[in-house]
C-alpha cells in the first residue's frame, strides 16, 4: 500500500503479517477437517491450532534459502508447532492456500469499502433532504442552462454510488471462493469432500472447476467494480471542487 493514500485500517489489512495470518487461518481449518476425516491425528490438529504463530522476519529469513514464500511460511509455522508441524499443509499445493487466503483477505477489504460507502450514502441523503429546494444553476458544457437544485444534483451522484455499491457486493460474493483441489484442480491428493467442508468452515463457496488457481475473471470483476466505484467518487469530487471555487461558491 502507498502510505499517503492508505487508511490505517486498510494499510494494516494488507500488511505482510496479515497476508500470512490469512494463510494460517486456511491451514488451521484444513487441519481441523483433516483430523475429523482421520487424515491426520486429532492431537496434531490441536497442537497446530494452539501453537502455530506467524513470525514474518523468520519467514523472510527462510525464504532467502527456499526462494519460495509458501515453503518458507509453512516451515516457519512448523517450527512453532514442533513435531506435529509436519502435518501442516498436508496434501495441499501452494495455490490452494494462497488463493483461498486471498479470497478471505479481499472479501474483508471489500467489506471495509462497503462500510465506508454506507457513511457516504448517509451523508448524501441528509444533504439531499436539506437542499431539495436550494436553487443552483444547471450547466451544459460548463455554461449556465436551466435552473436545478443542489439536492437534485446530489441525487444523481447518490444514484450512481448505489449502482456502484451493488457491483461491489456482487464482486465480493463471487470472490468468496475456496480452492483446495490440488496442483491441477482434480483433487487427486486429498478427498474432494475436504474442500467443501473447509469452505463451509471459512464461510466460502467451492470453486467448481479450477486449474491450479482460482480463475482470474473473479479477480477482474473485483477490480472492475472498484474502478467504477472510484469513477463515481471522482465525478462527485470534481463537482464539489468546482462548486467551492470562489466565483461559484
Amino acid at each position: 500500500m502507498i502510505d499517503r493514500y492508505s487508511t490505517p485500517e486498510m494499510k494494516e489489512h494488507f500488511a505482510e503479517k496479515a497476508r500470512f495470518e490469512y494463510m494460517l487461518k486456511v491451514e488451521i481449518e484444513v487441519a481441523r477437517i483433516q483430523s475429523q476425516m482421520g487424515i491426520i491425528p486429532q492431537k496434531a490438529y490441536q497442537n497446530i491450532a494452539r501453537k502455530s504463530k506467524v513470525h514474518v522476519p523468520r519467514i523472510l529469513e527462510i525464504e532467502k534459502t527456499t526462494k519460495h514464500d509458501v515453503i518458507a511460511f509453512v516451515s516457519q509455522v512448523a517450527e512453532t508447532v514442533g513435531t506435529d508441524g509436519k502435518y501442516i499443509h498436508f496434501g495441499l499445493t501452494s495455490s490452494d492456500v494462497l488463493d483461498t487466503a486471498l479470497s478471505l483477505q479481499i472479501s474483508k477489504a471489500l467489506q471495509i469499502v462497503l462500510d465506508e460507502i454506507q457513511i457516504l450514502k448517509k451523508t448524501l441523503k441528509k444533504l439531499i433532504q436539506k437542499h431539495q429546494g436550494s436553487i443552483c444553476a444547471g450547466r451544459t458544457h460548463g455554461i449556465f442552462a436551466e435552473i436545478t437544485t443542489f439536492g437534485f444534483k446530489l441525487s444523481g451522484f447518490l444514484s450512481e454510488i448505489l449502482r456502484a455499491e451493488d457491483r461491489v457486493l456482487r464482486a465480493q460474493k463471487q470472490f468468496q471462493i475456496c480452492k483446495l483441489s490440488g496442483a491441477v484442480g482434480t483433487s487427486s491428493a486429498i478427498p474432494i469432500e475436504l474442500e467443501s467442508q473447509v469452505a463451509k468452515g471459512l464461510g466460502l463457496s467451492v470453486e467448481k472447476f479450477a486449474t491450479q488457481v482460482i480463475p482470474r475473471d473473479r479477480h477482474a470483476e473485483v477490480l472492475i467494480s472498484l474502478a467504477l466505484l472510484g469513477s463515481a467518487y471522482e465525478r462527485l469530487a470534481v463537482e464539489l471542487r468546482h462548486l467551492q471555487r470562489s466565483e461559484v461558491s
